[in-house]
């Protein structure tokens, strides 16, 4: 986990999963795997598909607050959301596959 993920950036209900992950290396791994395919991608094409999976979660999956806040059109916001659905094989309109991701996104320090 990066430096970014402490107690001390994260609001104090989240430290207790934070502390748990961290004293479980092979399950913090399996949550930054989940993003794995995300990272390669932004890397490779200089993307931001990481960053707007975070706003879409932090927006509540709101399409137009999501695309207000990374200053895109919605159109480019739903490509963005497919070219995740893509590469992770996860589909982000699920509750459980949010939670997922966003513990990923906690453990990874995007938070």
């Amino acid at each position: 986990m990066s430096n970014r993920g402490q107690q001390e950036d994260n609001p104090a209900h989240l430290a207790p999963l934070e502390e748990a992950l961290r004293a479980d290396p092979e399950k913090a791994a399996y949550y930054e795997g989940l993003l794995a395919p995300l990272r390669r991608y932004d890397q490779e094409h200089h993307g931001d598909l990481i960053k707007t999976l975070d706003a879409y979660l932090r927006h509540g999956g709101n399409s137009t607050r999501t695309a207000n806040a990374l200053f895109i059109h919605r159109n480019s916001l739903r490509y963005r959301l497919a070219r995740i659905q893509a590469l992770t094989g996860l589909d982000h309109d699920d509750p459980d596959v949010r939670l997922a991701l966003q513990v990923a996104l906690l453990v990874s320090g995007n938070t």
